[in-house]
């Protein structure tokens, strides 16, 4: 039977700097209720007149940061999260994403408890830690990104499946509705995703998704029984939203 350090170790692929079920993964193997329509990775030209945005400069200041967190809490800087090749920002309920493709940057930060093991399950208890991860996109890309998440909740297996993510072993995903805040962007997605192994050991977590034109910020916060994760998600969130409307007007 899989231990919790192990099975911590596994989800530190996916969670983190690698955050399960959404966050950004090391790439090597990686709602609406309408079907998903055919959406190849396509994007309109831009025209000459329009002047060139650094979309490092557009995702850089949309992140939590240190001073926005309840006491406790310290850096946790995880390698690669400012990359975008062999990285993966969105994975939930098994769906394939092919807006991936359309990513031109992508900034996400995390920040956990002090004294806590990160290979331990304690990593797993809620509200252990708060991520963020903001992601900007060629054009349409970032909207297609919230259908292509919307119809993954609306069609997401009841059973089993493979996980996308190599050597995370075969997972059920039950998504529930989480209440939405005031302040957040019109264009939002806020779900508890709550992921379970054949050996018993599960994990939940609180999930935010926002978009605003070309640029989607997203939350991660392990949600206990308690709701403090929902909690802090909602509140990260909220930061977030106002950063993003200061990042585009």
């Amino acid at each position: 039977m899989m231990t919790s350090r192990k099975l911590s170790t596994l989800l530190a692929t996916v969670v983190g700097a690698a955050l399960l079920a959404g966050c950004g993964a090391d790439a090597d193997a990686a709602g609406s209720s309408t079907p998903a329509p055919d959406r190849s990775p396509t994007a309109p030209a831009t025209t000459p007149s329009e002047a060139p945005v650094d979309p490092d400069a557009l995702v850089r200041p949309v992140e939590v940061r240190r001073a926005d967190l309840p006491e406790g809490y310290g850096a946790d800087q995880f390698q690669r999260g400012d990359e975008v090749e062999g990285q993966v920002s969105l994975d939930l309920c098994a769906a394939t994403f092919p807006s991936e493709q359309l990513r031109t940057a992508r900034h996400q930060v995390r920040y956990a408890l002090e004294g806590l093991d990160p290979s331990g399950s304690d990593d797993l208890s809620d509200s252990a830690w708060v991520s963020t991860e903001t992601v900007a996109y060629r054009p349409g890309g970032a909207e297609q990104a919230m259908q292509e998440l919307r119809d993954a909740v609306a069609s997401c297996p009841s059973g089993y499946v493979p996980s996308v993510i190599a050597n995370v072993p075969d997972l059920r995903t039950t998504i529930t509705p989480m209440r939405p805040a005031a302040g957040w962007q019109a264009d939002h997605l806020a779900v508890v995703n709550t992921i379970e192994f054949r050996t018993g050991e599960s994990l939940r977590l609180a999930l935010v998704y926002q978009r605003r034109g070309d640029v989607l910020a997203m939350v991660y916060v392990p949600a206990g029984v308690r709701g403090r994760g929902e909690g802090l998600a909602r509140r990260t969130a909220t930061l977030l939203s106002e950063r993003l409307a200061t990042a585009l007007p």
